[in-house]
């Protein structure tokens, strides 16, 4: 910023005759998730005139930085947004962008719906970029061009070719947003919108937050969207100048601090100092946001080798135990790894528990749902420990196939919904070739779903129609056996 205060008269001044897009706010990073569709007060999309510009400083305000509000009205951030989508070339020109002052921005990759009030905390002490899941839920993204839909692969291709990119590079980002789900190419795509301006020479935010639910492998929220820690990784391997820029990361998902998992994120960014996890469920709400601004404070400025960041600093905070730090000067800060063989025979002791719940012979009630969380968090840590893969090959499938199954159990009402959904005309199909209208599996209990899909396997044989037979076999693998495969982590939320 330069010496010149941007004050309310100021902004006024500098953005009179001008006008903002409530659109473009949506869907730029720098503007996102900061309420600024608010100043439009008559709801015709486009914020302009004294008293919705003067709404519109408000908020800015609001959401600037502490010493941001005290020094210069609002955030670099925020008012260089502005100031472009409002294609304003007085208040433009009176914005530096000093290369240090990006750098020391951190990225927000949010998917799922409490991101938005963790960046809103975020921003009151840091300028922030925030990528997440738009109201419509569609994987929009805005150009020079116009609209694109990244759900379509043609716009895909237009959206890449825009980029400040080698060819070869083009290449194997369009191959990577097509291998990415629809619902979270829009998420993906903005990250290496921002990340290509390092490729072209640019400087990009060094502190990169990735936030949603998680499971072993992979960040997701309630409305579809999901993104592999190996779609992360491979970006970063895609775009090398931009992963060299990246200082310190936060992992603001469940099971994302044991070392296996942090250790592809290590290697992607060769130049991080340090890096937040979880090794167990992080936390949500206000001590997600409070974590969150723990490790802002420390990483500020980047201090070399990870400064002063340690584990100690959420002590007493909601989920602190679970949190794992690394940093290049003192490496992993955690407790000692509990024996595989200890965590085993924890295990083993619920393993009835696992099986009777599986089958459908007992109901999922409040004390079995507790016992049956102990057991996840277990099959988690067994699974991630340094000494699982000298483990036999019977023993990591059976554990690996526990862990996924577990954790479908536990928000097994969720996942019968999403799947009964998602796979409803082959239900359909499958029972009318049989002469029978089929069950609501969404409606079902685990044991009637079970006793459901039993009474389906007595009547269907070598004979039955090719429909029942198939029908058979997804209900087995689906909600029978609660297998990955058939059942995606994001069904675990929503219904």
């Amino acid at each position: 910023m330069t010496n010149q205060r941007i004050d309310r008269q100021a902004f006024q001044n500098l953005a009179s005759g001008h006008e903002l897009r409530t659109q473009a706010v949506a869907l730029d990073p720098r503007l996102a998730g900061a309420g600024l569709e608010r100043a439009d007060s008559n709801g015709d999309g486009v914020i302009r005139g004294r008293q919705e510009l003067d709404a519109l400083f408000d908020l800015l305000s609001h959401s600037s930085p502490r010493r941001s509000r005290m020094r210069a009205g609002v955030s670099r951030t925020l008012l260089q947004g502005v100031a472009e989508q409002m294609n304003a070339p007085r208040m433009r020109a009176m914005i530096e962008r000093p290369g240090a002052a990006v750098h020391e921005a951190v990225l927000a990759l949010g998917m799922n719906d409490s991101s938005e009030a963790e960046v809103g905390a975020l921003r009151r002490q840091a300028d922030v970029l925030y990528v997440g899941d738009l109201p419509s839920r569609r994987d929009q993204v805005e150009t020079r061009s116009g609209l694109l839909d990244l759900a379509q692969p043609a716009d895909v291709g237009r959206f890449v070719e825009a980029l400040p990119l080698i060819p070869a590079q083009r290449q194997q980002l369009r191959a990577l947003l097509l291998h990415v789900r629809s619902g979270a190419r829009r998420e993906l795509g903005e990250l290496a919108r921002i990340w290509s301006q390092a490729e072209a020479g640019g400087t990009v935010p060094a502190r990169l937050m990735l936030s949603g639910h998680g499971d072993h492998r992979s960040v997701f929220g309630e409305h579809g969207e999901q993104i592999d820690d190996a779609d992360v990784v491979r970006l970063a391997r895609i775009m090398p100048m931009a992963a060299g820029q990246i200082r310190s990361l936060h992992l603001a998902a469940c099971q994302h601090g044991y070392e296996p998992r942090m250790a592809p994120f290590l290697a992607a960014f060769p130049n991080l100092d340090s890096a937040w996890g979880y090794a167990g469920f992080s936390p949500a709400g206000q001590p997600a946001q409070r974590h969150q601004a723990i490790w802002e404070r420390a990483t500020r400025s980047l201090p070399e080798g990870g400064g002063r960041l340690r584990r100690s600093m959420a002590r007493g905070t909601r989920r602190g135990e679970a949190v794992r730090v690394w940093t290049r000067a003192r490496g992993f800060d955690g407790p000692p790894l509990r024996e595989l063989a200890l965590v085993h025979r924890e295990i083993e002791a619920r393993r009835p528990l696992y099986d009777d719940l599986l089958a459908g012979r007992v109901e999922m009630n409040a004390v079995r749902h507790r016992e049956l969380t102990e057991l996840y968090q277990a099959l988690q840590e067994i699974t991630a420990h340094g000494d699982f893969r000298e483990q036999t090959d019977a023993f990591q499938t059976d554990h690996t196939r526990m862990r996924g199954a577990a954790l479908r159990l536990r928000f097994y009402p969720n996942v019968a919904s999403h799947f009964t959904r998602a796979h409803a005309e082959a239900i359909r199909r499958g029972y009318a070739d049989l002469g029978s209208a089929p069950p609501d599996f969404a409606r079902l209990s685990r044991p009637e779903a079970m006793h459901a899909i039993e009474e389906l396997s007595a009547r269907v044989d070598q004979a039955s129609p090719v429909a029942s037979r198939r029908l058979l076999l997804l209900l087995r693998r689906g909600l029978g056996e609660l297998r990955e495969s058939e059942l995606p982590a994001h069904w675990i939320e929503g219904r």
